[in-house]
């Protein structure tokens, strides 16, 4: 799913909130999450899921819920489960993510993090890579910029190694409205062999409206190889944090 940060709302009373905020959201594909040293949980609702420009529910809806905890001295901690409706199966658990990471505010406006990811995804997920696998990322974010470096040792499986790149912005924020990008960069091996280039981007419009978020995303995708593939969906999803 893809809503924007809640960053945009705090930004004008507390940058460093702004920044935690952000770098929790980014882990989880911008899951909207409370900056604050407690627990904080959002349930959500997407036309579809999506991860790194790739369907991941066979177009089909997903319901998702998010648990986090974001402590302001660095330490932050999450997990990610979803679940859809499949064709044949009723709903079914797709994916679940767990992560952790540090992070160290450099200034008022800069902080640096570091962490891992576990990424796990069922039989009833539509998902080319492997169904397991786990990701270690370093980043650096501002009030409005991020990006992060990702390595996965095996994301085509026990073959095959990836390297990722991204750059999330806020790009615009009024009131309760924002609209965010994204940018990404995919380069995997599989077999000791290049497996190809792999760009994906997105843009978002969000709404907030107390704790609730509603948004609507264009999420596409693009392969460098094979003729220059390009898939592209507009995910609507509104978002419930606690």
């Amino acid at each position: 799913m893809t809503l924007a940060p809640r960053c945009c709302e705090r930004a004008r009373r507390s940058a460093p909130a702004a920044i935690r905020a952000r770098r929790l959201a980014v882990v989880l594909a911008a899951i909207p999450a409370e900056a604050a040293a407690e627990p904080a949980a959002s349930v959500s609702i997407a036309s579809e899921d999506r991860f790194r420009g790739e369907g991941t529910s066979d177009g089909r809806p997903v319901a998702t819920i998010n648990v986090g905890y974001d402590d302001a001295r660095g330490p932050y901690l999450g997990t990610s489960v979803a679940a859809g409706a499949t064709r044949r199966d009723g709903v079914q658990l797709l994916r679940a993510v767990h992560f952790a990471g540090y992070a160290h505010r450099v200034s008022p406006t800069l902080t640096i993090d570091a962490g891992a990811s576990y990424h796990r995804y069922t039989r009833h997920a539509t998902f080319e890579y492997a169904s397991r696998f786990t990701q270690v990322y370093v980043g650096a974010g501002t009030q409005r910029v991020w990006t992060r470096l990702f390595y996965s040792p095996n994301y085509n499986g026990a073959e095959g190694s990836a390297t990722y790149a991204e750059v999330d912005a806020l790009l615009w924020s009024r009131s309760n409205w924002s609209l965010t990008g994204h940018v990404g960069a995919l380069a995997s091996i599989e077999r000791g062999r290049s497996a190809g280039v792999e760009i994906d981007w997105r843009l978002g419009l969000a709404r907030r409206l107390g704790r609730l978020s509603v948004s609507a995303t264009w999420i596409g995708r693009r392969s460098l190889d094979h003729g220059g593939e390009r898939t592209g969906a507009l995910v609507l999803a509104a978002a419930r944090s606690f």
